[in-house]
């Protein structure tokens, strides 16, 4: 998980960092787009695509959700600001 790490080492905190809901979604539909293309690439969905095609296709995807996960961040900044301005559950 991206937004969320397990703290079980020695001597460390055991348990979930807490993250904002918003975050957390967003991590889900992050990691849902990226685990969705593997596996179809890896069910042979791709396969009458060339593997320059869908190195292309996957960076494309990265940069998708790299600027998703911008504004989402933006968002969250937003209200941690503001509090009294939310977004949509």
């Amino acid at each position: 998980m991206m937004f969320t790490s397990s703290c079980g080492s020695p001597g460390g905190a055991s348990g979930i960092v807490h993250v904002e809901p918003r975050l957390a979604q967003t991590e889900r539909l992050v990691n849902t787009a990226t685990l969705g293309f593997t596996a179809s690439e890896a069910a042979g969905r791709f396969r009458d695509h060339s593997r320059r095609q869908l190195d292309a296709d996957f960076e494309l995807l990265q940069g998708l959700l790299g600027r998703f996960i911008e504004f989402e961040s933006q968002i969250v900044g937003d209200e941690r600001r503001m509090p009294n301005i939310r977004s949509a559950p």
